[in-house]
C-alpha cells in the first residue's frame, strides 16, 4: 500500500513540470512565460553529437507542443535558448 501511495504522490508531482531527461543540475520554474515567436535555439558548431541531438529533438517538441518553429542557428543573436553542457568554461 505504502508503495502506491508514494507512486500515486510522485505522480502529482510530476504533473506540475514535465519531466525532463537527463535530469539537469539546476531547474528554476518562475511564474513568467516566454513567447517563442522570433526565438532561436543557439548552438555552437563545435557542439557535441549530444547537443546537437538535444538542440533538434528541443526544436521539434516545441514545434509539435506549440505549433511555432524554433529554428536551431549556429549564430548568436537576438532572443535565444542556448544548448551547451554546464562542465564548459
Amino acid at each position: 500500500m505504502l508503495q502506491v501511495l508514494l507512486l500515486l504522490s510522485g505522480m502529482l508531482v510530476a504533473q506540475d513540470h514535465p519531466a525532463l531527461l537527463p535530469e539537469p543540475q539546476q531547474i528554476k520554474y518562475g511564474k513568467g512565460s516566454i513567447q517563442l515567436s522570433g526565438l532561436t535555439i543557439f548552438l555552437s558548431p563545435q557542439s557535441s553529437t549530444e547537443d546537437k541531438f538535444n538542440a533538434k529533438q528541443l526544436s521539434e517538441a516545441l514545434k509539435k507542443r506549440t505549433g511555432i518553429s524554433v529554428p536551431v542557428v549556429n549564430e548568436k543573436n537576438g532572443k535565444q535558448i542556448i544548448v551547451e553542457h554546464g562542465d564548459k568554461q
